[in-house]
């Protein structure tokens, strides 16, 4: 995952129509603030409430996961956020100086064990959300950074 804001699309990569940037502490009012701050450019972009609200709930579960998991037990560190508006739908791509992800990898996204229908676990779903809603998923650690990059798409009507 480079630095570079290009979008993804048929083994080549475009220019995106826009970019939001945003570097800010890993600690949940921050990340609270981050959230309006991406909706408000989402507006801005013209992309509807519906697909803002489906790039909130990926975004609100990447950022969240980083503040209790990543950073657990070490402290606010930072989190930087790129989003390139593309053709194909936002690219997204979070970096933070967290520990690592279990394994080096993603997690599944399966739902936690023991969960039957109709059971309500509060927690356990983030990655479940994060794989439905997102394409392309990738994750790295390179040297002390963790680096996760996605795609959400928009499918039909950006404004919706």
């Amino acid at each position: 995952m480079s630095d570079r804001s290009d979008c993804p699309g048929s083994g080549s990569f475009h220019r995106p129509v826009a970019t939001f940037r945003l570097a800010f502490k890993g600690e949940v009012m921050s990340v609270r603030r981050a959230l309006r701050d991406v909706s408000d450019w989402l507006g801005q972009q013209g992309i509807g409430p519906s697909h803002r609200g489906t790039v909130q709930i990926v975004m609100a579960e990447v950022l969240n996961n980083i503040v209790e998991h990543a950073y657990f037990g070490t402290g606010a560190g930072p989190i930087a956020l790129l989003i390139s508006d593309c053709s194909t739908g936002l690219a997204v791509r979070v970096s933070d100086k967290g520990g690592p992800m279990p394994g080096g990898r993603l997690p599944d996204g399966t739902t936690p064990d023991g969960n039957h229908p109709g059971a309500m676990n509060e927690g356990g779903y983030g990655w479940l959300l994060i794989r439905t809603l997102a394409d392309d998923l990738h994750y790295e650690r390179s040297g002390t950074c963790n680096k996760l990059s996605f795609l959400l798409p928009l499918r039909g009507d950006r404004r919706e």
